[in-house]
Formats: structure tokens, sequence, C-alpha cells
């Protein structure tokens, strides 16, 4: 549950911080030129990229997470 719950909101939390309202207002004005709507832009790309590194970051600690774990489940399957 925890590693669902945790590439969920690191998906969602950048999504709805940058993604969104730069996606929304790139949506609303569509008739702006590029020069008006570069932060926008710059919001979208920022957010899409942050995203992803959170993304990877709670990726690689799981990763890690399970492999720190793995000797120590070997030691009490041995045990039993």
């Amino acid at each position: 549950v925890e590693v669902v719950f945790g590439f969920t909101g690191a998906a969602a939390s950048t999504a709805l911080s940058f993604g969104l309202p730069a996606a929304i207002d790139l949506r609303l004005g569509r008739a702006a030129a590029l020069r008006e709507r570069a932060g926008s832009w710059a919001l979208l790309l920022v957010g899409s990229g942050l995203g992803a590194v959170s993304l990877a970051n709670h990726a690689r600690d799981v990763i890690l997470e399970a492999s720190a774990a793995a000797p120590v489940a070997a030691a009490a399957r041995r045990v039993w």
C-alpha cells in the first residue's frame, strides 16, 4: 500500500502543482502569442521534469529498501 500511495503521490502532487495550472492556461489562451505564454510553457516543462525526478527518486527508494530487506528475510527463513 505504501508503494502505491508513494507513486500516486509523487505523480499527482507535481501534476496538480505545476502541470494542471499551466495546461489550463495554455488551453484557455489558444490565440495568444507564444511570447505571452512562455511562462506557462516553462511551468509545464519544469513540472514535467520534477514529476519525472520525483517518480525516479521514489522508485530508487523502493528498490533500495527492498534490496536492504532481502538479507534480513533470507536470515529469517534460515532460522525457521
